[in-house]
């Protein structure tokens, strides 16, 4: 379902204006909320500093992209921070699965969760702060890459519960 809302998400980016643009990012929303949920599942037992340590990383990115997009967000400054922040938790949660497990399945699913962190950091970058067509290639290449990582991940899950 996750990857489907993803989809639908990109569908929506396709076209231009704000509607499309806060439909598109609601989907992803939405998606990156199930990806959390898919990866808290698989996390067992932790403690308060493998918490910390997996939250710092992914907060100071979020941080550095909003300290520097802040100006020209308008009034997609909310939207964009909550979505940043969830996108952040996604990373934050794959990194603390990972120092739990450090596991093949995990380590997929944190470069997944890095590289599509990576991934929006560009497309807003090229949407808010200084637009270049050679981002928009960028974003996408790190968008597939970033699902077809999660999806690895996924399916390496899948094959080990059978």
């Amino acid at each position: 379902m996750a990857l489907e809302l993803s989809f639908f998400g990109d569908v929506l980016l396709l076209f231009s204006g704000e509607l499309f643009f806060i439909a598109g990012l609601v989907s992803f929303l939405i998606a990156h909320a199930l990806f959390i949920k898919i990866v808290t599942n698989r996390i067992k037992g932790v403690n308060f500093s493998k918490i910390i340590a997996s939250a710092i990383p992914f907060l100071a990115a979020f941080s550095l992209l909003i300290f520097t997009l802040k100006d020209s967000l308008h009034e997609m400054l909310w939207p964009v921070v909550i979505y940043g922040l969830t996108i952040a938790t996604f990373g934050a949660v794959s990194f603390l699965d990972f120092l739990n497990t450090k596991s093949k399945k995990s380590l997929l699913m944190l470069f997944g969760a890095v590289v599509f962190m990576i991934s929006d950091s560009l497309l807003a970058i090229n949407k808010f702060y200084s637009p270049a067509q050679i981002l928009e290639v960028f974003v996408m290449i790190t968008y597939v890459l970033a699902q077809y990582l999660i999806f690895r991940s996924m399916i390496l899950d899948i094959e080990k519960k059978q």
